[in-house]
């Protein structure tokens, strides 16, 4: 990385995994030492996971002058010679400090699409009723929350009729149609979309998955409900529902229709919308990037 020429690139075992807006795509670290190497850039930035990285890639990078800064999910440690400053964004780790190398904390920290900061400008509206509905979980939500939640919304015992965009990812299996055509609720299904902060934005209530969703819905004070794919988002959504910032229902498998249309209706209730709203809006004010760019100029 350098100020006049940043360059982008990806380590990615899979061979069919597609990436676009990148430089160069690489089978391993030690692929892509050699191109570091040629660079020369005075500081590497390092997003991913702490078991998917090569300790002796960084070193190696450190060795030669390298500054690395690593964001990554958790604050697991690596050994203090294999970077300069470390960014963990996870809401767990809010209000919390390491006093050691380097080691920014917390949701401030999580970076967003710039079209999540330009909707945040404006005043979030909370309508008096809730008519339409977000339903979002994840890229290929493995756990198939999405047809539980639809045949949830089609039992709950209620009066209202939603407007429901479903978004699945690129790689969900599709619905069953009956599901959609037997629904009492206007119901359409998108795949893939490029405007999800819009989404977001529009929405009345967003029910979806704690991933990174779960921030970018959060950050627009987009009021919502929670269901989770595993216990690594489960305890991303326990972390704004201890914020007292959304609704979290727990693991899918353990989501009841009595447990799911409780905490519906009481979504619906317009007071119960702006407290959450309000709450989520504090929890991430969308200055994360600028955080992180400070941190890289002091490196």
């Amino acid at each position: 990385m350098s100020d006049t020429d940043p360059q982008l690139y990806a380590v990615v075992p899979q061979q069919d995994v597609e990436l676009h807006k990148v430089d160069g795509v690489f089978p391993s670290f030690d692929g892509l030492l050699p191109q570091l190497m040629a660079l020369k850039p005075e500081k590497v930035v390092i997003d991913g996971p702490i078991d998917k990285l090569d300790v002796h890639f960084l070193q190696k990078l450190r060795l030669n002058g390298i500054r690395i800064m690593i964001i990554n999910d958790a604050k697991e440690r690596l050994p203090s010679d294999c970077y300069d400053a470390m960014v963990c964004c996870s809401i767990k780790y809010a209000g919390q400090s390491v006093n050691q190398t380097p080691v920014y904390l917390g949701p401030e920290y999580i970076i967003l699409d710039d079209r999540f900061q330009k909707l945040k400008a404006g005043e979030r509206f909370i309508p008096h009723e809730a008519r339409r509905l977000l339903l979002s979980f994840g890229g290929t939500d493995p756990g198939r929350i999405t047809p539980l939640a639809i045949d949830y919304l089609n039992r709950c015992a209620m009066e209202e009729i939603f407007h429901i965009d479903v978004i699945l990812g690129t790689y969900s299996e599709p619905l069953d149609a009956r599901l959609i055509e037997s629904s009492r609720h206007h119901i359409q299904v998108f795949r893939g979309v490029s405007d999800m902060a819009e989404r977001l934005y529009k929405t009345d209530i967003a029910i979806i998955s704690g991933g990174m969703t779960l921030y970018e819905a959060c950050s627009l004070g987009t009021p919502v409900m929670a269901i989770n794919q595993n216990e690594e988002q489960q305890a991303e959504a326990a972390g704004f529902e201890a914020e007292q910032a959304i609704m979290n229902l727990g693991l899918h498998e353990a989501c009841t229709l009595s447990h799911f249309s409780k905490q519906l209706n009481r979504l619906l209730r317009a007071e119960t919308r702006l407290e959450l709203s309000r709450r989520a809006l504090r929890t991430i004010d969308g200055k994360g990037t600028d955080r992180i760019i400070a941190a890289i100029e002091l490196m």
